[in-house]
């Protein structure tokens, strides 16, 4: 049997060998190796690309552990995880290489479905690497649910977290974060308006307003509705409408256009009973 690559021939010349490559730990690595050839023309190492962070591990050739898996191995415990390499264990080859295609194609695949032996270890977690969109995505949620500085994504040790072991992961800007909650909260808004056109009650609202200690006027608007608990109950649900910066100081009638004006943009004015006194 031969392998070729870049125009040489590489002999397997023992079934002791072929046997080696059985090893269910080539499930988590791309079927074909490349080769690397030393000056005298002679294969030196199979390079196996990890199907995962695209990795490249050497597998000797030519010295006393020819076709030694040790390398592969501790790859795989580092990138996987050791319960990883325990769940194939007794696996057969040929079912791993076919659900590793299949998760190839689907992208949508976690190792549980790569490896039927699998247990608790991965859970929901998916196995491929998130696209970028789906970075962005996730982190403005994280910055804004954990109530974060955009600034956050700059931190040394964030950063560090991020990008060791895998230096071409992508990390959002803190630019980048800020444009990503404006399209996060607009998606929002959108739903909330669908919510609240849809209810059949009159919408209460509460105001908050206070001044910064740079002398800005701030106002947040709050609705209340009744909601369908996780339970099956229904409970009075409190939801943030908006939060404006007005344009002088809380007098009645700044209060009252900012509240006309969101009412409006959520299409709900005829569901709130409203007083604008001059």
């Amino acid at each position: 049997m031969h392998y070729k690559n870049k125009g040489w021939d590489l002999p397997l010349h023992s079934e002791k060998e072929l046997a080696k490559c059985k090893s269910t730990v080539y499930t988590f690595f791309e079927a074909q190796p490349e080769i690397q050839f030393a000056r005298d023309h002679l294969a030196e190492y199979l390079l196996y690309r990890c199907s995962k962070c695209s990795e490249t591990i050497r597998q000797g050739l030519k010295t006393g552990d020819q076709g030694s898996t040790g390398n592969l191995r501790e790859h795989v415990k580092k990138c996987w995880g050791e319960e990883a390499l325990t769940a194939v264990k007794d696996s057969t080859l040929d079912k791993a290489q076919a659900a590793v295609r299949d998760f190839k194609k689907t992208w949508q695949m976690t190792l549980t479905l790569v490896v039927n032996s699998v247990t608790s270890w991965f859970k929901s977690f998916s196995t491929r690497p998130p696209e970028k969109e789906k970075i962005c995505v996730v982190t403005a949620c994280w910055v804004a649910e954990s109530g974060r500085s955009f600034l956050v994504v700059r931190d040394r040790g964030f950063r560090w977290l991020q990008k060791e072991g895998r230096p071409n992961h992508y990390v959002p800007s803190n630019e980048t974060i800020a444009q990503d909650m404006k399209k996060l909260i607009s998606r929002m808004n959108w739903g909330l308006a669908k919510v609240l056109e849809d209810y059949e009650y009159l919408v209460p609202i509460e105001l908050d307003c206070w001044t910064s200690p740079n002398h800005h006027a701030f106002m947040s608007i709050m609705g209340r509705i009744i909601r369908n608990g996780t339970d099956g109950q229904e409970k009075l649900t409190s939801v943030l409408l908006d939060f404006v910066e007005l344009p002088c100081s809380h007098t009645a009638e700044n209060m009252a256009n900012a509240v006309e004006a969101t009412l409006k943009d959520y299409g709900i004015r005829e569901k709130v009973k409203i007083s604008n006194s001059k």
